[in-house]
């Protein structure tokens, strides 16, 4: 039997199933009555929706998604990257003649409603001859299933009523979107900005849609100039596991997707999104010129390196440098000594004598010497509060600014 569908009949199915709010099952089973072709739905993380098909007809990997409801995530991703990129490059109904289906011609269609991905619907040409046909039918019921799927996860997208990107991404936020955003979620709220080194669309939105399965009140959007980029807007943070279970799902996603990413500071105002939007861009920039193989930045913790760094990129090395660390780092060169690191240590470990001679491999009385010397050379109290303060800023600014030339971690002062 050479199927050839019938557009109209395939119409007035998907007129009726979205005036009768029909579960997608059924859809797609009513649909399987007037177009008997194999068809398969996933959503964004390749989770399966429904199906209909004969028992005749083989999937090869996706048996296993039919049978247990998922097949293991990286064998999907390893194996149909390419052809996904293909149907998500294509926006559209896409053939494919190799595949998920070995042997089985096929035509693909990503499936979306205002602006989100829901993942996408698989129909065979096993018993028809009519690819275009069954691929202008396939636009409809994909169009039909957004719709039926956006009513099943109204928190995924719908819920505010524009896209994200208005809210996520504006310099100045527009303050109907504001209240909008208010009246559905509760402060304190946390910006994070998510980078995938070689962007592929598919991984992406795989790991988007992860992250909404997990959290379904997380606001994101994908940055539509650089592609590689996700903006997520956590919001409740009051609760501590809650706020747990959000940063060690994007944490444990990162292992296992291969980006890195960046927290903002918490904070209870949104109508403040966008300085911390900055927060959470700032700390990533810097945080991965530092550190490249570290996937997670934290605003707070990062913040020393991103004051130094922005501080010497608007007014110089030498001038971000004060004039007594400059005069130590001549002294240092001129003989061979590391004035420098000795007393950046002693900051960092609370001017403490005993674990600065641990961390440098020497003997507290040399750390004692060294200091008097400093003392003695710079003509300042290296442990009154105010100098100490300032000549700790200046050494973590050579520190990071050494990291920066040397692409290397832990680089001497």
């Amino acid at each position: 039997m050479n199927v050839k569908p019938d557009l109209l009949t395939i119409q007035n199915i998907c007129i009726q199933a979205i005036l009768s709010h029909w579960p997608e099952t059924d859809f797609i089973h009513e649909i399987y009555q007037c177009m008997p072709l194999s068809t398969i739905v996933f959503d964004e993380t390749l989770s399966l929706i429904c199906h209909a098909f004969s028992p005749s007809f083989h999937f090869n990997d996706w048996e296993e998604i039919v049978k247990h409801g998922a097949a293991p995530q990286r064998q999907i991703i390893d194996n149909h990257l390419i052809y996904q990129e293909i149907i998500y490059a294509n926006g559209g109904p896409t053939f494919i003649d190799w595949g998920t289906c070995e042997g089985q011609p096929q035509t693909c269609c990503p499936i979306t409603h205002k602006h989100t991905l829901y993942g996408y619907i698989g129909i065979a040409f096993e018993k028809s001859s009519y690819i275009q046909e069954v691929m202008n039918a396939q636009r409809i019921i994909a169009d039909t299933l957004g719709v039926l799927l956006s009513r099943k996860n109204p928190m995924q997208s719908g819920s505010l009523n524009f896209d994200p990107a208005l809210l996520l991404l504006s310099d100045s936020l527009d303050t109907k979107f504001a209240e909008i955003y208010l009246h559905k979620h509760n402060a304190p709220y946390a910006m994070s900005i998510l980078h995938f080194p070689k962007p592929h669309p598919a991984e992406i939105l795989y790991t988007l849609g992860n992250i909404r399965k997990s959290n379904p009140f997380v606001t994101s959007c994908i940055s539509p100039d650089e592609e590689n980029y996700i903006y997520l807007l956590f919001s409740d943070l009051s609760d501590p596991d809650i706020t747990e279970k959000n940063f060690t799902m994007l944490f444990r996603m990162a292992l296992q997707q291969n980006f890195a990413y960046s927290i903002s500071d918490r904070f209870p105002d949104i109508y403040t999104l966008p300085s911390h939007r900055l927060q959470a861009f700032c700390a990533l920039e810097v945080g991965r010129k530092l550190n490249p193989e570290q996937i997670f930045f934290d605003f707070r913790q990062s913040y020393p390196s991103v004051r130094d760094y922005y501080f010497t990129e608007q007014y110089g090395y030498t001038a971000s440098i004060p004039a007594a660390i400059r005069l130590l780092m001549n002294y240092d060169a001129e003989h061979s000594l590391n004035y420098c690191e000795t007393l950046y240590r002693y900051y960092e470990n609370f001017m403490t004598v005993s674990e600065t001679a641990k961390i440098l491999n020497i003997h507290p009385n040399t750390v004692r010497l060294r200091l008097n010397k400093i003392n003695e050379l710079l003509n300042l109290d290296v442990e009154k509060y105010e100098t100490a303060h300032q000549l700790y800023s200046g050494l973590q600014l050579i520190y990071t600014q050494q990291k920066l030339l040397s692409g290397t971690k832990g680089e001497n002062l």
